[in-house]
């Protein structure tokens, strides 16, 4: 906005020629730092030993869990506290 036709009808200036160069510097050098990280981060993360999986279930044992919501009593928050 600084550099557009309504600058000077909102009062605006241009920003420093030090501060355009020192934000010019910084925005490459973060993207240098930050790459340099994640490389780091990767190759550390990668020599940790692999995490044990346990097997895939089986498809019966998925619709057992879902159905089960229809076939086992509902237990509802109150009754534990009623029973008390």
């Amino acid at each position: 906005l600084p550099f557009s036709p309504l600058a000077h009808t909102f009062g605006f200036t241009a920003l420093p020629g030090t501060l355009l160069a020192v934000i010019a510097v910084m925005i490459p050098a973060y993207l240098l730092l930050l790459e340099v990280a994640k490389t780091f981060f990767y190759r550390a993360e990668a020599k940790r030993a692999p995490e044990v999986r346990r097997p895939l279930r089986q498809p019966q044992h998925r619709i057992a869990r879902r159905a089960s919501r229809w076939l086992l009593p509902r237990r509802h928050w109150h009754a534990r506290t009623v029973a008390q």
